[in-house]
């Protein structure tokens, strides 16, 4: 989820008594006549994507753009953007080292911190970190930096060697952090631990917990460093703790408050109140309301720009707003989006507030539609494409359902605790249903008694609506966002997002029946009308996942063009509509052969999706503020794919990666020659899940066909270590003669080849660790290839200039091609009729035909190759440019080069993920990037 992904954890309860008025007694307060200035309003107000996190040096501000994955900067004197940095996946909070010369921003879902030279405008490294990261600080000499993430930790990260020093265990994630400017202490707001921990951050030990009970936000220090301020999400309330005793007083704010800054003299608080669209300013000394200035869409969070005299707010629908005295009310809002092109499928747009989210369609033909931010739910009459009423509900209203009557609808009120009741004909809320913890997601049974939602404690409820009654819970593995009823009305089916599976669950026993784990972040899912197949949309492996009902098994995986979240079938069950989150769109696709018919532009942030009973028509919400009504029959298919190509992740990874390799069940292992390492990589989601130590200097990895084990050479162990996969361990090595660096395994995995800088290629029986005979080379070799007829291998003999064809049974030469140059990564056509060899000094991919044994072309690259892989469909050739920092893509078989790709560093393996046309190329400039 976008805007609610910060607020699924459980509330805490409880807190002090509001204390109105209070002044701090160790103030005296300024005389009135020296505090008289104009009322804070709204100076200027600069347009940018999704606006989250911000920060202020001299004259710039860097503001994170979450959904772009960029920052923004912003020239202060003129009110404008002047540039973009690029950086990772979701970035959140930004800061300043205390000289301005460099930004660190926490990417929440690259799991790491983008280092940016600030002169360059440049990102120049990243610091790994474990989870995911929302808030970053920096301590005042600039040498460490602090970090929370999902992991429930606080992180101190050394910035000199990038290496983290220290942790503690939180109570709960933590959104914000706020360092003492005078020693070594540091504030850690808990969030829905409903405290602030006070840190000694050199030491790294608690020294007191403050218990404020609510949501504690963003924070502020007092000038003399007496009092903490903390902004309280779902208290409504300011609190101002006395760090000499402790004690804690509360202020009435007029909605939930999340950012928080003083004004540059120390005179004024500002408040996000992010529910409210609006910013409280209040004096510091008395705590008064001083205005409320309303901002509208989603203020995030608040930077002080002292030199102006001004307060920066970054605000989630797309723009800053610069408040200062004397600043008028906000500037009208943007004009609505643009009609969408005649082309799009998009038959009709309605506009609608409060950051729409949730629908749910009656055979009435009628619509309801959540508006999270305005606490209302809206009446879309589907005849006339208008919306005719509106009813308040609870607090962040989310999702919805109708009984199967459609009498009554049920509404998930995240922040109320409680599930609405709404009276359909009188158009009414009647009653609530309370539940423990934020609910998101609800779904009924067929014959309206039964109600089942699950809530940010990690647990699926059934509750009798008569009575309200909880029935029973299953206790999982985190937080769902979506819950689909299977027709037959006994099983349940519940995407458990960030665990990236779906249970599939007999609600009538409440027992898990079946567990399909597809990784990732499962979202929306839908049912084949003939019940054999479950669609489930993934948010973070930009894939729709296929579960074969019968069977249990993944039946497919189909890309898609971004991160999926709303799924729904069609009316007559022919389509599957993918909203997809992040890139604002909308991918359709034919259910039964699986192929993308339409991508519709959607623009803003496309959420649930609905069918319109009866018609083709589909209604997409989309937080940018409107509903589309899609009709696919308007919708012209896509153009067919262009012959591009081009880097769609970068993922930082440390100890020099130089080999890779994946299994047949996308199993993938990278190794790290620095570190002595291997790392596994998560192909789904994107991430490295575990490292194991190896030998010294491990090189190139290789599976066998099972995907059971791996092997990998050690250079200087002059071993291969064996690698159970089951476990990720290493078992056991078979040592060799001289520095091992290329592996291959025979077909039936029974049969290991290395080469060494013995010049020899040795043959090893891998039960026995034996060696069963050896080849005397011309020179060192590389790179092997084993041919798919499991009797010839290939040896690039690198710099003796030829590949070796060898029957690796009798252990002889075929045949020899001699090519010059340095002969280095090699593949095979998918006919087996051509080799290819890159040429790492000849800068030309030499192409050899298997029939005759001679060079059948000679293609001309932009610098030496080291690295090649096919894609999976063997329509590409991917070769790394060593001493270019480039990856050339040609078409296998007009031989033209498609896109020369600079990834700098020094590109080295590459391997083909068998499941797209996705390639992995690792770098020894520390990171893997994927080519699509």
């Amino acid at each position: 989820m976008r805007m609610l992904r910060k607020v699924l954890l459980t509330l805490a309860v409880g807190g002090p008594l509001l204390t109105l008025g209070c002044m701090n007694p160790t103030e005296s307060p300024t005389p009135l006549d020296q505090r008289v200035s104009p009322p804070d309003g709204i100076v200027a107000r600069i347009q940018l994507g999704a606006a989250l996190g911000v920060d202020v040096t001299g004259t710039i501000a860097y503001v994170s753009e979450p959904f772009n994955n960029t920052v923004a900067r912003v020239e202060l004197t003129s009110n404008s953007v002047t540039g973009r940095v690029a950086v990772g996946s979701l970035p959140c909070f930004v800061v300043f080292s205390p000289n301005g010369t460099t930004a660190y921003v926490a990417n929440q879902f690259s799991d790491d911190i983008s280092i940016i030279d600030v002169a360059t405008g440049t990102q120049t490294a990243t610091i790994p970190v474990t989870g995911d990261p929302l808030p970053v600080a920096i301590s005042p000499d600039g040498s460490t930096l602090f970090t929370t993430t999902n992991a429930n930790k606080l992180f101190k990260i050394n910035l000199a060697t990038r290496t983290v020093v220290g942790s503690i265990d939180l109570p709960a994630t933590s959104h914000h952090l706020l360092v003492h400017p005078m020693g070594t202490l540091l504030y850690v707001a808990t969030r829905d631990g409903g405290s602030v921990l006070e840190v000694n951050w050199q030491t790294m030990t608690v020294v007191r917990t403050f218990t404020l009970g609510g949501r504690p936000q963003g924070m502020a220090l007092s000038p003399n460093r007496r009092e903490l301020y903390v902004a309280n999400e779902i208290s409504n309330v300011l609190q101002v703790v006395s760090l000499s005793n402790g004690a804690i007083a509360a202020t009435p704010l007029q909605g939930g408050g999340e950012g928080m800054a003083l004004s540059g003299d120390g005179d004024k608080i500002y408040v996000g109140l992010v529910f409210d669209g609006k910013v409280q300013v209040l004096d510091r000394r008395t705590r008064a309301t001083l205005n409320v200035i309303a901002t509208g869409g989603t203020p995030r969070e608040i930077a002080t720009d002292a030199a102006r005299g001004h307060v920066l707010v970054a605000n989630e629908v797309g723009w800053l707003d610069v408040i200062g005295p004397g600043g008028g009310p906000p500037p009208p809002p943007p004009p609505p989006p643009p009609p969408p092109p005649n082309d799009s499928g998009i038959v009709a747009r309605v506009g609608l507030g409060g950051e729409p989210l949730g629908v749910a369609v009656t055979a009435a033909r009628f619509a309801y539609v959540s508006q999270p931010s305005a606490n209302t739910l809206s009446r879309l009459e589907l005849s006339t494409n208008t919306f005719s009423a509106v009813i308040p509900v609870g607090n962040v209203p989310c999702l919805i359902t109708f009984n199967a009557a459609g009498m009554k609808a049920y509404v998930a009120n995240q922040f109320s605790d409680n599930v609405s009741i709404i009276d359909v004909a009188s158009g009414t809320q009647t009653d609530v249903i309370p539940v423990t913890g934020d609910p998101l997601p609800v779904a009924i049974s067929p014959d309206g008694n039964t109600l089942f939602v699950t809530t940010n404690v990690n647990k699926l409820f059934k509750i009798d609506i008569a009575t309200k009654a909880v029935l029973g819970s299953i206790d999982l593995p985190a937080t769902s966002h979506h819950l689909l009823m299977h027709p037959n009305g006994q099983l349940l089916y519940v995407a458990t997002r960030d665990a990236g599976s779906v249970l599939e669950v007999n609600w009538q026993s409440m027992t898990v029946v079946r567990t399909f784990t597809l990784g990732g972040r499962t979202q929306g899912m839908a049912i084949s009308p003939d019940r054999s197949e479950l669609y489930v949309a993934d948010e973070l492996g930009n894939v729709l996942q296929v579960v074969n009902l019968n069977t249990g098994t993944t039946a497919a995986t189909v890309p898609l063009q971004g991160g999926g979240e709303g799924l729904a079938l069609s009316t007559n069950g022919e389509k599957l509509y993918v909203g997809l989150v992040f890139a604002g769109k909308v991918q359709v696709l034919d259910r039964q052969t699986r192929s993308t018919v339409a991508i519709i532009n959607t623009g803003g942030t496309p959420r649930e999706i609905a069918a319109d009973p009866g018609t083709p028509r589909m209604l997409v919400v989309n937080e940018g503020g409107w509903v589309d009504i899609v009709d696919r029959s308007t919708a012209v298919p896509p153009p067919p794919p262009t012959d591009t190509a081009t880097i769609v992740a970068h993922l930082p990874l440390g100890g020099s990666p130089f080999g890779v390799a994946i299994s047949s069940e996308r199993v993938t292992y990278l190794s790290q020659v620095v570190n002595n390492t291997l790392t596994r990589m998560d192909l789904a989601t994107n991430t490295f899940t575990g490292t194991i130590a190896v030998g010294s200097v491990p090189c190139l990895v290789v599976f066998n066909a099972a995907g059971t084990k791996a092997y990998v050479a050690n250079q200087f162990s002059d071993n291969v270590s064996i690698i159970d996969v089951a476990s990720f361990t290493q078992t056991d090595v078979i040592p060799v003669t001289g520095d091992p660096l290329p592996v291959a395994i025979s077909a039936d995995g029974n049969t290991l080849f290395v080469t060494t800088n013995v010049n020899k290629l040795f043959k090893i029986d891998i039960a026995t660790k034996t060696v069963l005979g050896s080849i005397d080379l011309p020179a060192t070799s590389h790179h092997l290839l084993v041919h798919p007829n499991d009797t010839l291998l290939y040896v690039a003999t690198r710099d003796a200039g030829s590949v070796l064809e060898v029957n690796w049974r009798s252990m002889t030469v075929v045949r020899t091609f001699t090519l010059g140059g340095r002969t280095q990564g090699m593949a095979m056509s998918p006919d087996r009729s051509e080799l290819y060899v890159a040429d790492e000094i000849g800068n030309v991919l030499q192409i050899v035909n298997l029939n005759t044994g001679a060079t059948a072309a000679t293609l001309p690259l932009d610098g030496g190759g080291e690295g090649l892989s096919l894609s999976a469909d063997g329509a590409r050739i991917y070769v790394g440019l060593v001493f270019a920092g480039k990856v050339q893509v040609i078409k296998r078989q007009t031989r033209a080069t498609i896109a020369v790709l600079n990834t700098g560093g020094t590109p080295r393996e590459i391997a083909a993920d068998p499941a797209t046309r996705n390639v992995l190329v690792t770098n020894d400039g520390g990171w893997v990037d994927i080519i699509r």
